[in-house]
């Protein structure tokens, strides 16, 4: 049994110290919000600025650096709000925004609620009867904190609730989706119906609707 843990950066091969680039204490390549390097004119992204190292994290940084080196006059920050990650195992894992630990940790008020994958039909039907969906929401304003998925194609059922997140939209626009039956995306919407139905009551949607 081969158990291989953690990444080591290195720019001790890449002799960054060298050209002057300042390193953090781990060596990881120390940059601004916008990707730049102590160095002027020499920028750094993916696993090298210890961000998340993920491939798609890289490709959010890659977009801004392009944009960055392209527009001086417009730098724009990377924004990591909300970044999923997934574990391609048998059982798939996904997750994005808090864990309940986190939220506990952090003060941060929040209900949860979770669906299993057999309780909808499409679940049902394949046998999965361990899969899970799990969210956390903020009572109040109901915004989306988390969502933890457990099951098959957790990595493509994150998806969607990624995105909210990401646009920091509220628990109700999960609710009034429309779902396609019998599919198995059904259990992301059944985990959010399962939420109180005061969460975020009272907060007005986009289109000025309660």
């Amino acid at each position: 049994l081969l158990v291989a843990t953690g990444r080591i950066p290195n720019t001790d091969l890449l002799q960054a110290e060298q050209c002057g680039i300042e390193l953090d204490d781990g060596g990881f390549i120390k940059t601004d919000p916008y990707l730049r390097t102590s160095v002027p004119g020499i920028w750094a992204l993916g696993d090298i600025v210890g961000a998340y190292m993920l491939k798609h994290s890289a490709n959010l940084e890659a977009a801004h650096v392009a944009h960055n080196l392209l527009h001086p006059d417009d730098l724009q920050p990377v924004d990591y709000h909300a970044m999923p990650h997934a574990i391609f195992g048998s059982p798939q894992a996904a997750s994005v925004g808090l864990l309940e630990r986190d939220a506990r940790e952090r003060g941060q008020r929040h209900v949860v609620a979770t669906y299993e994958y057999d309780q909808t039909a499409f679940g049902s039907s394949i046998e999965d009867h361990d899969g899970f969906v799990k969210v956390l929401a903020d009572p109040e304003t109901g915004e989306i904190l988390g969502c933890h998925i457990l099951g098959a194609d957790a990595s493509t059922l994150i998806q969607g609730v990624a995105n909210l997140i990401r646009s920091r939209l509220s628990v109700d626009v999960m609710r009034r989706a429309i779902f396609v039956h019998p599919a198995l995306p059904e259990v992301v919407h059944a985990a959010f119906a399962q939420l109180p139905a005061e969460v975020g009551a009272g907060h007005q949607h986009a289109d000025g609707q309660r």
